[in-house]
């Protein structure tokens, strides 16, 4: 039994970070593309291109053409293909490296 004062903690299997603040840090490369990606994904902006990485586990990186709209996210599921003799100039288009990834948060509420 919780004394008074201390909360009542369950654990059902989903963990909750309350109050973090997290921004993920990338590697930019400006008017370079990557070799190697699969497909793209379209996106509205290059902030939700790069959500769109942080948030699928199996990403590494995403190169954005930032000269359509809406935009096109490359996203690169291989972390070697950030060599630098896999890097190739393409005005237009910038590609993001993933250095540091920030955990995905749930909440929870009605418990």
């Amino acid at each position: 039994m919780p004394q008074s004062g201390q909360q009542r903690v369950y654990d059902v299997g989903i963990y909750c970070t309350l109050s973090t603040v997290c921004t993920p840090e990338w590697r930019i490369r400006v008017d370079s593309a990557t070799v190697g990606a699969p497909g793209f994904e379209t996106r509205n902006t290059v902030e939700e291109c790069l959500d769109y990485c942080n948030r699928d586990l199996k990403c590494f990186g995403i190169d954005v053409d930032i000269l359509v709209s809406p935009k096109q996210c490359w996203k690169h599921d291989d972390p070697s293909r950030f060599r630098e003799d896999n890097i190739y100039p393409q005005p237009g288009t910038n590609s993001y490296q993933l250095i540091t990834r920030c955990p995905m948060t749930t909440e929870t509420t009605g418990l």
